[in-house]
């Protein structure tokens, strides 16, 4: 029986659709990974503002990538970035082999979660950043990313830190030893969690 992945770019939300049965919920990597964040030294504005920056630049990106991006309209930020994503893809990109999809929603069909990688390429999975490497949670991502591709050799998780302030891009493996492991027991705390919400609802209603 076919299942099919539902992705709601809105809310941000994922769903496995089954033939005869109720859409289930898969979570998404920022869920799984929630319990590593700390903004409390940080203005919600300012985290507003750094969120709504980066998604303007990966809107941007795929437009061009899909072919339907009026350039004529970029703001500036956005424009450094694409003019950083073509140098990097002049001096670098050719490395890791063929583009083959972006911003394709996938799932791993025995852990149940979903994640959208930025760019797949032959050899390799790169994301896209508009702010400097995070040692932990960067690999993590790369890696429950790679591992929706079942594939040998695996592929390789890079990020790619579009630097618009400064004008430069940063291109980088994004792998830790433990990183998998370390997923792993942050995807069953997510799925611990939510079962102990549940029991405690169906109790208070009980």
């Amino acid at each position: 029986m076919s299942k099919e992945l539902i992705f709601y770019y809105d809310l941000h939300e994922y769903y496995l659709r089954e033939e005869g049965k109720y859409d289930l919920y898969l979570p998404c990597f920022s869920e799984i990974v929630r319990p590593l964040d700390d903004f409390s030294q940080v203005q919600p504005e300012t985290l507003k503002r750094r969120g709504q920056e980066g998604t303007d630049v990966h809107d941007t990106i795929k437009m061009w990538l899909d072919g339907t991006l009026d350039e004529s309209t970029l703001a500036e930020g956005n424009e450094i970035a694409l003019e950083l994503l073509w140098k990097w893809q002049e001096n670098e990109g050719n490395t890791i082999g063929k583009l083959v999809e972006w911003e394709k929603p996938v799932y791993h069909e025995k852990l149940l979660y979903a994640t959208t990688p930025d760019l797949v390429f032959d050899e390799a999975i790169v994301d896209i950043k508009t702010r400097s490497y995070n040692k932990h949670k960067d690999p993590l991502q790369l890696e429950a990313q790679i591992r929706c591709f079942p594939e040998f050799p695996p592929k390789k998780g890079w990020i790619l830190f579009l630097d618009i302030e400064n004008r430069k891009y940063v291109f980088q493996r994004a792998y830790y030893k433990q990183a998998w492991n370390m997923f792993r027991k942050l995807l069953d705390k997510w799925r611990h969690d939510r079962e102990v919400e549940t029991l405690i609802k169906n109790w208070k209603n009980s």
